[in-house]
C-alpha cells in the first residue's frame, strides 16, 4: 500500500485521561510518542513558540509517556540524529524543540470533501500546494564535520548546521578548513572540561551567521574562560 494521504486524528485522543492513554502497565509506544510530539507542537505562533515548535521538559514526558528518563532522553536524541526534531533553545520552563518539516505532518487547513469539486479542480489544488523542500543528502564532508564536532548536553541543530555548512562552502570556505575548526574546537572543549555540557556551542551556532565560531581561534583554551582568542580570519 502506498504511504500517502492523511489520517485525521483529534488532539483529544492524546489526552492523559483518554481510555487508551499510556499507563505504567502499558507505556507509550515509540509511534505514540512521535505522534504526541507532532500534536503538541504549536499549530500557529503562540506563547513564544513558532509554528511547529513545542516546549517540554524531560520530567513532563516521563510522566506523560510512562517511560524512564533515560529512555526519553535516548528517544529525543534519536529523533535529533534522524533530523526529525531540532533543539531551538533551553528555557526555565523546558526545552523548545522544532519538528522538522512540520507541514508534512500537519496541514494548515483540513482537506474538504466537496462533491462539487471536479477532478480538474482537485488536481489543480494538489499541484499548487506549497511544500517544504527536503534537505539534500548529507555530504561526506559534512558527515566528517559532524563526527569531529564535540558532543553537548541538548541538541546540535544539525539541519540548520547542514544548510549553513553548504552556504559557507559556496561562499569560499573549504570543507577541510571547517572540519579542522571543528576538531580544534573539540580539543578546546575537552581541555576546558566542557564536553557534554550546555556550555558547548550548538553546531548550528558554530556555523551560524551570528556567533560564527568557525572564525575563532580555538588552538588553546582561554585563561579567563570568557571565550577564545579571536583569530584574524574574517567572518563570512
Amino acid at each position: 500500500m502506498k504511504a500517502s494521504g492523511w489520517v485525521a486524528m483529534h488532539r483529544k485522543a492524546f489526552d492523559p485521561n483518554h481510555a487508551l492513554a499510556p499507563t505504567n502497565r502499558e507505556p507509550a509506544s515509540k509511534l505514540h510518542a512521535w505522534m504526541d510530539i507532532c500534536q503538541m507542537a504549536a499549530h500557529s505562533p503562540a506563547a513564544g513558540l513558532k509554528r511547529g515548535e513545542l516546549r517540554v521538559s524531560l520530567g513532563f514526558l516521563v510522566k506523560r509517556w510512562k517511560w524512564h528518563e533515560s529512555r526519553v532522553r535516548r528517544f529525543l536524541l534519536r529523533l535529533q540524529s534522524d533530523t526529525a526534531i531540532d533543539t531551538v533553545t533551553d528555557t526555565p520552563q523546558g526545552t523548545i524543540y522544532r519538528v522538522v518539516n512540520y507541514d508534512t505532518y500537519n496541514a494548515k487547513e483540513k482537506p474538504k470533501d466537496t462533491p462539487a469539486d471536479t477532478p480538474t479542480d482537485t488536481n489543480t489544488k494538489r499541484t499548487t500546494k506549497k511544500t517544504t523542500p527536503p534537505l539534500p543528502p548529507r555530504s561526506v564532508d559534512f558527515e566528517e564535520f559532524r563526527t569531529a564536532y564535540p558532543s553537548r548536553h541538548g541538541g546540535q541543530g544539525w539541519s540548520q548546521a547542514q544548510v549553513r555548512f553548504v552556504e559557507l562552502v559556496k561562499r569560499g570556505q573549504t570543507p577541510a578548513a571547517l572540519i579542522l575548526k571543528a576538531k580544534e574546537y573539540a580539543t578546546y572543549v575537552q581541555q576546558t572540561g566542557d564536553v557534554g555540557t550546555k556550555i558547548t556551542m550548538m553546531a548550528s551556532s558554530f556555523l551560524g551567521p551570528e556567533r560564527q565560531g568557525y572564525a575563532d581561534d580555538w588552538s588553546r583554551p582561554s585563561t579567563n574562560r570568557t571565550g577564545p582568542t579571536i583569530s584574524k580570519v574574517r567572518p563570512v
